[in-house]
Formats: structure tokens, sequence, C-alpha cells
């Protein structure tokens, strides 16, 4: 509140201290005037002091004035550190389309934006017969298969659709931490080793529009082979964080080296997808190495973090 008033009134407190360094200037000339005309010597010496000390005050006052109205502005911005944001945190619906509580709204002081952390980019290590690193690329799926109707029971079909879904980008990954809003062992690629200990991986994804009991439906392709279907009535917030997952161990499956996607529809409406890479081993996979260890260890998958698509 102080910082807030005192960038407010700032232009305010420049004139006045300016004032008061020309009124000292005045003061100056008439006391050396006065000064003058005084025929005692001690007396006209000390008029004539206190005129130059009222004049280097007001020259002073001046040059302050002028200082503070060229730099004034920028101290002010420096003190009240303006890296700080707030920001205004609504309904969200950690743990997916089927969250089991809702956060309060609340408003909140952070530094900066959540960034996502960057994939770490594996090294080969340097042998006599180097082994070629494995290249990691998505392919380009020849049509984007639909709408699998044929697997969907429709849910809640007088529900329109409604406009202005938006959902952000597909990130994958082992869990969500609340806290700071990140995901754990986000990658765009893991191995089968890594997979094979986790069993479920999930996508994360922010959205906003979305209307409560309108049908929602997560689908999952390994390569152009469909793996698993799942429908249910969106029974989260409209605006927020969800999840789609999948565990091949669930339908008597497992992991398997290939490109695999995932669509998300509303209604029959894709609104998102996401990809990404299996291959058979990986000794320095971003995934395995989230805590530092480049052994393969897999973090375990954050407890709560689970659920339905």
């Amino acid at each position: 509140m102080i910082l807030d008033s005192l960038d407010t009134y700032l232009p305010g407190f420049v004139i006045a201290i300016a004032l008061w360094g020309v009124f000292s200037i005045f003061r100056s000339l008439t006391t050396r005037a006065r000064g003058s005309r005084e025929l005692f010597y001690l007396t006209r010496r000390d008029i004539m002091l206190s005129a130059w000390r009222s004049g280097l005050l007001g020259i002073g006052l001046l040059l302050m004035a002028g200082l503070l109205y060229i730099i004034g502005p920028t101290l002010i911005q420096l003190v009240r550190n303006p890296n700080a944001v707030r920001v205004e945190v609504g309904d969200i619906a950690v743990g997916g389309p089927d969250p089991t509580s809702l956060a309060a709204t609340s408003i909140v002081e952070t530094e900066a934006a959540v960034t996502p952390t960057p994939e770490f980019t594996p090294t080969p290590e340097e042998t006599a017969t180097p082994t070629p690193e494995p290249t990691v690329g998505f392919p380009d799926f020849p049509v984007t298969p639909g709408f699998p109707t044929e697997f969907v029971e429709p849910i809640n079909v007088e529900i329109a659709v409604p406009e202005g879904i938006l959902y952000g980008p597909v990130l994958f990954g082992t869990g969500f931490n609340g806290a700071d809003l990140t995901i754990e062992n986000e990658a765009s690629y893991f191995d089968i080793p890594f997979l094979s200990d986790v069993k479920e991986l999930q996508g994360w994804f922010s959205y906003t529009g979305m209307q409560p009991g309108v049908q929602w439906t997560e689908v999952w392709y390994r390569d152009d082979f469909l793996l698993h279907v799942t429908t249910i009535p969106w029974n989260g917030v409209e605006t927020g964080y969800g999840f789609v997952d999948y565990n091949p161990y669930q339908d008597g499956e497992e992991w398997e080296t290939g490109f695999y996607r995932v669509d998300i529809y509303v209604g029959e409406q894709l609104v998102q997808s996401g990809e990404f890479v299996l291959v058979d081993f990986l000794e320095t996979s971003p995934a395995n190495n989230a805590e530092g260890e480049g052994e393969g260890e897999a973090a375990p998958a954050e407890e709560g973090a689970t659920g339905e698509g």
C-alpha cells in the first residue's frame, strides 16, 4: 500500500521538493541583499553565510527533485519486485474427469509462471564401436481414425457439446504434483523396463469450457492399432486440470514398442491428441533419470493421482 501511494503521488512529491528549492534560492538572494547593506563586519559575515547555506540547500533540492523525476518510478518498481504476478486460481480438478474433491477459489502470489522442465536429451557413451542413438520421432498417422462409434454407448445425448472448449497439450508422465503444478517423470518417449515397472502411464492437460454431464471419451492407439476406449459422463468442473491414463495389464496385455497416440473427444468432437514413443530399452531414458539415476530405476507413481480418465 505504501509503495502504491508513493507511485501515485510521486509527481506531487517532486514538485514540492522543487518549490522548496526555489524558495531556498529566493531566500538566499534576499538575505544576501540584506547582508550587503549591513555596516558591521561580523554581522554581515553571519548574514552572508546564512545566504550561502540557503542557496546551496536550494540547489541541492532542485537536483534531488530532478533526480527523483527521472529515476523515481524505476526505483519504486525495483523495490516493489515487478516479477510478482497476481494469479487467480479457480476450481481445479486435480484428478482428472473423476475428481474426488474440488479446491476452493483463492488468490495467491507467485513469482513466475510454472515452466515445464525441459526433457533430457540422451547422450550415448563413447565406445570403440558407437551404438547409434534410437531415432525418436512421431509418425504421420495416415488419417485420424475418427470417433469409435462401434465401441461407445451414447451417454447423455440430450446434453449438447458446449462451444468454446479449449484443451491444452497432453503431457505424459507418471503422476501430477499439485503443489507446483508439475508432471512427474514427464517425457515424450519411454522404455519398456520403465513402464513395465510403473505399469500405468498418464497424460495430463489443462482445459476450459466443459459442461458437467457431457459425454467424454479417450481412445488409445499403438501405431494404427486400437488399444483402449473409455467413455464417461464428464463430472468435473468447467475449468481445471484433467488426465487420461492407460494400463495394458488391466486388459491382460503388456507394454509394447511403438508410437502411441491418445485422442480425446467431447461428444463426437475431437478436442485434443497426444503422442509418445515407447522403445525397447534406453540406458539414459529421461524418465529413468528423473531422480538423477541412470540405471533405469523408475520412480514410483504418486499415490492418489491415478484414476479413470
